[in-house]
């Protein structure tokens, strides 16, 4: 079935615009955030990465949520070719992105993480996983050091300084992912 005969259709609502709080999108398709491992080694976007997310936007979706985007390098890290922005030299790059995307009418928010417990310690470059509390993650089975207050308190003030980065690069809003 034709995108314009299920505009017409049973899923006529999906394709009216509406709002998540005061922003307002196209339509209510909302691509979810995935991992591409398309960022460059050292957290960058790539050329093919915007590539990629363009492709999406020309499709019609009316918003896209980028997949994670570490916010406290090299402790907070998914992996390899994992998105960042845990310092400004990274906001030009997000920026393009933001601003390819934008092109074609779809709102973009960046999904912010600390993968924390989850972790895998070769990603780490020789850090352990932290944690809040002492209870090792159910797929890694490795215990990770619990963090104390002031380190939490320090993991909070990067989510806020990633998400004032997100907002400089232009992106519409930003996520917290919530690694458990």
């Amino acid at each position: 079935m034709e995108i314009s005969e299920k505009k017409s259709g049973r899923y006529k609502k999906m394709f009216e615009a509406a709002s998540i709080g005061t922003l307002k999108v196209k339509n209510r398709l909302i691509m979810a955030p995935m991992g591409t491992r398309l960022a460059s080694e050292t957290g960058e976007v790539t050329q093919r990465q915007i590539e990629y997310y363009a492709e999406r936007a020309k499709g019609g979706i009316g918003t896209i949520i980028t997949e994670v985007t570490c916010v406290d390098h090299p402790q907070g890290l998914t992996g390899s070719k994992n998105l960042c922005l845990h310092a400004n030299g990274f906001i030009a790059s997000h920026n393009e992105l933001v601003e390819e995307v934008h092109v074609w009418g779809v709102k973009i928010i960046s999904q912010l993480v600390h993968v924390g417990r989850q972790a895998k310690p070769a990603n780490l470059k020789g850090m352990h996983p932290v944690a809040p509390s002492p209870i090792p993650c159910k797929f890694l089975n490795v215990m990770p050091r619990e963090l104390n207050i002031n380190e939490i308190e320090d993991i909070v003030r990067k989510f806020i300084e990633a998400a004032v980065r997100a907002k400089t690069a232009e992106y519409d809003g930003s996520e917290l992912h919530g690694a458990p």
